[in-house]
């Protein structure tokens, strides 16, 4: 989970957490998590809900299957849809929810 330590920090460094684009970085910060459906079951048994923005990677949805790519085309793009993950993210969350949800993915093991 390398990526939480930069959301500790952005959230310490004294940003006003309310600002969209903090709040942004909080949700897409998540790319790369292995084993993301343990998190995505221990972040629900905390109540914090989560989403996956891209099950499918763009070259193998059906509306793009003319253009003939196949799984293996694109790796990185099938990884990331593998592997990211939202978080809750909303103009109105306050800090303490904020600080909620890091402290609940820094103790995630």
């Amino acid at each position: 989970l390398n990526a939480i330590p930069l959301i500790a920090a952005v959230k310490n460094d004294g940003f006003n957490l309310q600002d969209g684009p903090i709040l942004n970085l909080i949700c897409i910060v998540m790319l790369g998590v292995l084993g993301v459906e343990f998190l995505v079951k221990y972040l629900k048994d905390k109540e914090i809900g989560t989403k996956k923005q891209y099950p499918i990677p763009m070259h193998l949805q059906e509306c793009y299957k003319d253009l003939g790519f196949g799984k293996g085309d694109f790796p990185i793009a099938e990884e990331i849809s593998e592997t990211e993950l939202s978080l809750p993210m909303y103009y109105g969350m306050t800090d303490d929810e904020i600080s909620y949800v890091i402290d609940a993915i820094n103790s995630f093991r």
